[in-house]
């Protein structure tokens, strides 16, 4: 780490920086994890005795939960989003940077502002089959520090900031394996849908043409792809501030609470429908089909992507008589 803080300090001063006295200290915060403030999440620090790193950001703009098609995504530091150095005048804790009025000791003894590039990988975090949460690990690509009221700089390059792991808001629980399965329910009783399934926070919703739901076709499944934007079929993931009832998703006029804080669609992958008949019944049994090469079908929010792993993942059945 040293190193590296000294090859960057002599690449700014042969740049032509400033070369009074340096009063940037050790920067090493190898051992140091990073941590969210608990009055504001868009913020992180890591500390070494009196040395603090701040990184502030939106984190659910710069770090959406997805796995970027490059493999990694770049941030820039600078403006909206903030990479700070601080040296105080003694050992700082959270409350020191997290209050809404700091503390007056310690007091910050020089303070550097960071502007350049964070390079971000994302990995999933996979529990029992099931994605929970991603992991963001982030690396100053290379970050050019100057100090307020100087012009002394320092250039720190491919150094590892740390971890910041964003949890699912929702389970997906909705798998249904045990006979009898879940059933999808009918909106208002209405045999043409849209059907859905509710649990605790979370709606399911399913809404589908009406020549699929008034199949007879016991002998071929209905497989529809999801990425047909053009047609009427849709699969919503809906998350409500509190648990969800069939008025939230049904009514013509919603009632206030409680409110949908996120809505996921599905948008890769099928979903197959395979349809048996017991008299005048048709119980129509409903899988999410994984695309080829996926572990599973894919939602959308945003631009946030979230997976659900499985192969053949069946969400429930619905019936009607003809």
């Amino acid at each position: 780490m040293k190193k590296i803080f000294g090859l960057a300090a002599a690449l700014v001063l042969l740049a032509g920086c400033d070369d009074g006295e340096m009063t940037f200290n050790t920067f090493d915060f190898t051992d140091a994890t990073p941590v969210p403030c608990t009055t504001n999440g868009d913020i992180t620090f890591k500390i070494n005795d009196t040395e603090v790193l701040i990184l502030e950001m939106d984190v659910e703009t710069a770090l959406p939960n997805s796995i970027a098609e490059a493999g990694y995504r770049d941030i820039t530091v600078g403006g909206t989003n903030r990479l700070i150095y601080r040296n105080y005048s003694g050992t700082v804790t959270d409350n020191t940077l997290c209050s809404a009025i700091p503390p007056v000791s310690p007091s910050v003894l020089e303070e550097w502002n960071g502007d350049g590039v964070l390079r971000v990988t994302t990995y999933k975090v996979i529990e029992d089959g099931h994605l929970i949460a991603y992991t963001h690990q982030i690396t100053l690509k290379s970050v050019t520090f100057t100090k307020v009221g100087s012009n002394e700089q320092v250039v720190i390059t491919d150094n590892n900031y740390g971890n910041i792991r964003r949890n699912l808001s929702f389970d997906f629980d909705f798998e249904t394996t045990v006979a009898p399965l879940a059933e999808l329910s009918p909106c208002n009783n209405d045999p043409s849908g849209p059907f859905y399934r509710l649990n605790g926070d979370e709606a399911l919703v399913l809404s589908l043409d009406p020549a699929i739901i008034n199949s007879t076709d016991t002998t071929t499944p209905i497989v529809i792809d999801l990425s047909d934007s053009q047609d009427d079929n849709d699969l919503v993931l809906r998350v409500y501030s509190s648990t969800v009832f069939a008025t939230n998703i049904c009514s013509v006029n919603p009632p206030i609470t409680p409110t949908e804080k996120e809505r996921w669609g599905a948008f890769d992958g099928q979903i197959k429908i395979v349809t048996t008949q017991s008299g005048n019944t048709y119980t129509h049994t409903v899988h999410l089909i994984a695309p080829q090469n996926s572990t599973g079908v894919n939602f959308k929010n945003g631009e946030e992507i979230y997976v659900v792993e499985g192969a053949d993942y069946v969400i429930g059945v619905f019936k009607n008589e003809l």
